[in-house]
């Protein structure tokens, strides 16, 4: 299959900039901190970094927040989605004026309202989380979390991580059963499992970034957030996604408390309309030491 590179910016027909301009007018707090689109405006990003197929693009590349724009009369989803940033801008002034949220908002869009949905979160259990603390302030090249918690009075640090889909895996989506597949071979069943977590791999990836090139120096307690919300994969719904095996594949210190899955899977909706529990996804590394008996605290906020 080959592949192509789009490089030109298509121009926007005018009536499409109007409707999407028109749609931002009623999102107050939306509009107070990005541009208005016009005619050479990106709808959406190839979040493969061009490896999209071009026949492809419009069904798999991501939309920015001017494409959710566009199809947000269409889509519940999206209008839903930016109603709620809209709603959580009027509540937090603070990531109104936060200069890097506002510049990432508007290529990151789904990301960025993740991340503020967070804040809420946290907010909403009695937290006053410190937005994008440095790690090792002492260090000229620290990274950043997203937040900083306190937890009887010990800092906890949490990295949010909102992964994407392998693009084979967005591509086996466009794939429908009993019909044929991309290349013209008959696909009744298209999911086969690797074996293999691509998550897993990547949540393993952000640990090394955010947190252990500073080790031995740095050691504060800190946890990785998942959310997989909208990028839930095959894995998911075949319910072959096993996330405590990561400590089984990567070594972790015992200063890393774990991992809080908070992605909204479709057996959670399941559970809902059969008033059941939502299960608990808070998978704690085997080799954290809890001398500070913070486990209870984070149990009690994340189940």
């Amino acid at each position: 299959m080959t592949l192509e590179k789009r490089t030109v910016v298509e121009e926007i027909p005018p009536h499409i900039v109007n409707s999407i301009n028109e749609t931002l007018q009623s999102y107050p707090h939306i509009k107070e901190i990005i541009p208005q689109c016009h005619s050479r405006t990106i709808l959406q990003f190839d979040q493969y970094k061009g490896e999209i197929p071009l026949y492809l693009k419009d069904e798999i590349a991501e939309s920015n927040i001017y494409g959710v724009l566009q199809y947000s009369a269409r889509s519940r989803r999206f209008s839903f989605q930016l109603s709620l940033l809209d709603s959580l801008l009027s509540k937090y002034p603070e990531y109104r004026d936060n200069l890097n949220f506002r510049s990432q908002l508007v290529d990151s869009f789904f990301s960025r309202l993740l991340e503020i949905e967070m804040y809420d979160f946290l907010k909403e259990r009695g937290y006053s989380p410190d937005i994008e603390p440095l790690i090792m302030p002492e260090n000229k090249n620290s990274t950043k979390a997203d937040f900083k918690i306190s937890v009887k009075g010990i800092d906890i640090f949490l990295e949010l991580f909102t992964p994407r889909l392998p693009l084979k895996e967005a591509l086996d989506f466009m794939r429908k059963s009993n019909t044929l597949e991309l290349d013209g071979k008959p696909n009744a069943f298209f999911y086969e499992p690797t074996g293999d977590n691509n998550v897993i791999n990547k949540l393993y990836e952000e640990y090394k970034h955010h947190f252990q090139k500073f080790e031995p120096q740095f050691h504060s307690p800190s946890l990785i957030i998942l959310d997989k919300t909208y990028s839930i994969g095959l894995a998911d719904i075949f319910e072959e996604s096993n996330l405590k095996s990561i400590f089984e594949k990567f070594q972790f210190p015992n200063y890393f408390i774990g991992i809080y899955d908070r992605t909204n899977y479709h057996i959670d909706t399941i559970s809902k309309v059969l008033r059941e529990p939502k299960p608990c996804r808070f998978y704690i590394n085997p080799k954290y030491v809890d001398s500070l008996s913070l486990i209870p605290a984070l149990n009690k906020l994340f189940c």
